[in-house]
C-alpha cells in the first residue's frame, strides 16, 4: 500500500486497486489479511471510482461476415439505449440506473467505450436528425451531469484526424460567444442548437484506445512510432482549442512500445493510459472446470503480484522523458475470465 501513496494515481476503473493489496499474495494455500487500524494512508482520490459508458457504432464488434440486412435493428438496439442507462423514446436517462450510479459513488465516466472508439465519428452522434447513435455525445454528457460525474472522453485515432479531435474539444468546451476558436463550423453554436448553450467543460481526453493492437476488423496494426507522431498532432490541435484540458497517451505492457512512445511525445502528455484485465492465466479449458470463487481468488491476486511491480516502471519512464511526474490512468479495469 505504501507504493500507492507515493505514486499519486488519480484514476482507476471499476475496482480500487488499493483494496486488492490486502488480499493474499499467494495463489495457493490460506491467505492471511492483516489490517493496521493505527496507520492512515491519507484521503482517497474520488476519481478512482470510474466506469465506462457505451454508445459506439456496434459494427465495431459484430461479425462482418453477417450482412447488415440480416442483423437489422438489433445492430443498434443496445447502443441506442446506452447499454441500459438511456431511454431513447423518452430522450432521458433511466432514473433507476442513475440512482444506482449515484449510490455506488460513480465519480468519473469514460465514453464512447473501449475499442468502439476506433470507428466512432462523433459528428454523426449529435443533432436531431439521427436514425441511430441515439445515445450520442450530448446524451452521454446529460447522463454524466445527472450522475454528477466527471468525464474522460476518448478521441478516435482511426476515424477522423487531429482537426476532428480539436472540433470535439471545441464542441464540448468552447464558450457560445461567436469566438469559434478553430474557424469553420462554430461548434459551440452547434452545441447550443442541440440544447446545451453552456460549455460542458470536459477536462480529460484520451488519444485513441489500445492502439497497440489490431484486434478489431478494419483496424490496422500500427507501430509505437506511428502512434506517437500522430498523437502529437492531436495534442497540438486539441490544446489549441482549449489549453486547460488534460490529454493522455496510450501505454502498454510492452516495454518497447512504452519506451518509443514516451521518447517521442516527451513532455507533451498529461497522463499515461493503461488497461488491465486480471485473469487466472491458465488454459481456458481448465478455467471451465474451476469453481467461480477459485477463478476470482487467483485473478484478483494477479494485480498485486504483477501490476504493483510494473506501474512504478511506467511512472519512472514517463518522468524520465517528460522531465516531470506524470500520473498514470487505469481507464479500463475488469476481469478477463473468459
Amino acid at each position: 500500500m505504501k507504493i500507492f501513496k507515493k505514486l499519486n494515481w488519480w484514476l482507476l476503473s471499476l475496482i480500487l486497486l488499493g483494496c486488492l493489496s490486502v488480499m493474499g499474495r499467494a495463489f495457493a494455500g490460506d491467505n492471511v489479511i492483516t489490517v493496521y487500524c493505527d496507520k492512515e494512508l491519507g484521503p482517497i482520490n474520488k476519481l478512482v471510482f470510474g466506469n465506462n459508458l457505451m454508445g459506439y457504432d456496434p459494427v465495431t464488434y459484430q461479425n462482418f461476415k453477417r450482412p447488415k440486412e440480416e442483423m437489422g435493428e438489433y445492430r443498434y438496439s443496445v447502443m441506442d439505449y446506452g447499454a441500459g442507462i438511456w431511454d431513447p423514446k423518452r430522450k432521458k436517462p433511466v432514473k433507476e440506473v442513475i440512482d444506482l450510479a449515484k449510490e455506488t459513488g460513480l465519480s468519473i465516466a469514460r465514453f464512447p467505450g473501449g475499442c468502439g472508439t476506433h470507428l466512432y465519428d462523433w459528428k454523426k452522434t449529435i443533432g436531431p436528425e439521427r436514425e441511430h447513435f441515439l445515445y450520442g455525445l450530448d446524451e452521454f454528457m446529460k447522463t454524466a451531469e445527472q450522475i454528477g460525474a466527471e468525464v474522460v472522453m476518448t478521441a478516435s485515432y482511426y476515424t477522423g484526424d487531429a482537426n476532428d479531435a480539436a472540433d470535439l474539444v471545441e464542441y464540448l468546451n468552447a464558450a457560445n460567444d461567436g469566438s469559434n476558436p478553430n474557424g469553420g463550423t462554430d461548434w459551440a453554436a452547434e452545441r447550443a442548437k442541440n440544447g446545451h448553450p453552456a460549455p460542458y467543460n470536459v477536462k480529460y481526453f484520451e488519444v485513441g484506445n489500445e492502439t497497440w493492437g489490431s484486434h478489431r476488423p478494419k483496424v490496422k496494426k500500427i507501430s509505437p512510432g506511428q502512434y506517437a507522431k500522430r498523437y502529437l498532432k492531436y495534442y497540438e490541435a486539441m490544446k489549441k482549442a482549449d489549453p486547460s484540458i488534460q490529454i493522455g497517451a496510450v501505454l502498454f505492457w510492452s516495454s518497447s512500445w512504452n519506451r518509443k512512445v514516451t521518447s517521442i511525445v516527451k513532455d507533451k502528455v498529461d497522463f499515461g493510459i493503461q488497461h488491465t484485465y486480471p485473469s487466472p492465466r491458465v488454459d481456458r479449458e481448465k478455467v471451465k472446470k474451476m469453481a467461480p470463487k477459485e477463478v476470482f481468488r487467483i485473478s484478483l491476486a494477479s494485480p498485486v503480484l504483477r501490476d504493483e511491480n510494473r506501474y512504478p516502471d511506467f511512472l519512472k519512464l514517463l518522468k524520465k522523458n517528460a522531465g516531470r511526474d506524470i500520473p498514470l490512468a487505469i481507464t479500463e479495469y475488469n476481469g478477463g475470465f473468459t
